[in-house]
């Protein structure tokens, strides 16, 4: 039996990689998304409404078979002109709608005003969050992200700017703590989108994991996504949440934030307390210090 679908929408990276390369394997596989490995680079497949540069999201219907029920693990696709084809599975992929990431401004001195107004309130809803988890041990209670807070965090947030860009540093974090994509993963995603978002402000240059090292470091998927975070290449969730600190929404800027944080089992509260941190070390980098203080106390207190 034949499960035929219609892409609705495809990340203008995936495009390409589809078009260049014709063949590629099932890396990963769940109810409703699949992962396909093209080798050096991976296109994420799902009926999830999650937009991003390397994903394909296809037609939904809730009495639809699960992927898991179709597909096989190390099962091959292959892409032709207008399809692309696994075991029984055939995509669709004559006509649909190329996302596109939308040109953001650079940020400046006036998003700093948002960010300090938001600061607080953010860091505060995560603590609380992560306190309403079933986790057994945070990400932020074990030794290598209290680690990487001395060796990478504060001296970045007191202007010693070289540690952000040794890669040797982050394999403190890389494939720490529970999860589909680990924990430390997520929290140095959120940290790097900050950082290379605020680049010019704190005049330094982006960063820029060794991409071995990812791979040697942590799974397929984790290394995938933090070498595509790395080169610019967000899903509309963090573009959102970029979007309005940069154009000064408050409002917005907290509920795209609460959009990040529901993600997933814990990989949003993760990758939120990445960006935090980020934002923390920003500010105390250009303006007052303290605010990577306030984390750590709000660590010290959880219970």
């Amino acid at each position: 039996m034949e499960y035929n679908y219609i892409a609705d929408s495809i990340g203008w990276y995936a495009n390409k990689i589809i078009k260049k390369k014709t063949r590629a394997v099932v890396r990963h596989l769940f109810e409703n998304t699949f992962y396909l490995d093209y080798k050096d680079d991976m296109v994420v497949v799902t009926r999830k409404n999650y937009p991003s540069p390397i994903t394909i999201i296809i037609s939904s219907d809730r009495q639809e078979k699960p992927f898991n029920k179709i597909l096989r693990i190390e099962g091959e696709a292959y892409i032709s002109r207008n399809t692309i084809r696994i075991n029984d599975l055939i995509i669709n992929i004559n006509n649909p709608e190329i996302y596109k990431p939308r040109n953001l401004p650079d940020p400046d001195m006036e998003s700093l005003k948002i960010v300090k107004k938001i600061f607080d309130k953010s860091l505060k809803a995560v603590f609380i969050l992560y306190s309403c988890t079933s986790m057994k041990i945070p990400l932020f209670k074990t030794l290598e992200f209290r680690k990487f807070i001395d060796e990478v965090v504060y001296p970045f947030s007191r202007r010693e700017t070289d540690v952000i860009h040794d890669s040797e540093k982050y394999k403190i974090l890389l494939g720490v703590g529970e999860g589909f994509t680990p924990s430390g993963d997520d929290f140095i995603l959120g940290f790097i989108v900050i950082v290379n978002s605020f680049y010019k402000l704190l005049s330094i240059r982006k960063v820029r994991l060794d991409e071995k090292l990812l791979l040697n470091s942590t799974t397929w998927v984790s290394a995938m996504y933090l070498k595509y975070t790395q080169l610019g290449m967000y899903d509309a969730g963090i573009e959102n949440f970029l979007s309005a600190l940069l154009e000064g929404d408050e409002n917005l800027v907290k509920d795209s934030l609460i959009r990040i944080i529901e993600r997933g089992h814990i990989s949003g509260l993760d990758i939120s307390l990445g960006v935090i941190t980020g934002l923390a070390c920003v500010l105390d980098n250009l303006e007052d210090r303290g605010h990577v203080s306030n984390i750590i106390r709000y660590i010290e207190n959880f219970y």
